[in-house]
């Protein structure tokens, strides 16, 4: 990932994550 080409903050890269770890939990539950 290349902070040059698309910024974002540690915050915003965490929330991602997590939300992304949310989906993959949910889809893995059904």
């Amino acid at each position: 990932m290349k902070t040059k080409d698309c910024p974002i903050t540690r915050i915003q890269w965490s929330l991602y994550l997590c939300s992304n770890l949310k989906r993959l939990e949910f889809l893995a539950g059904n």
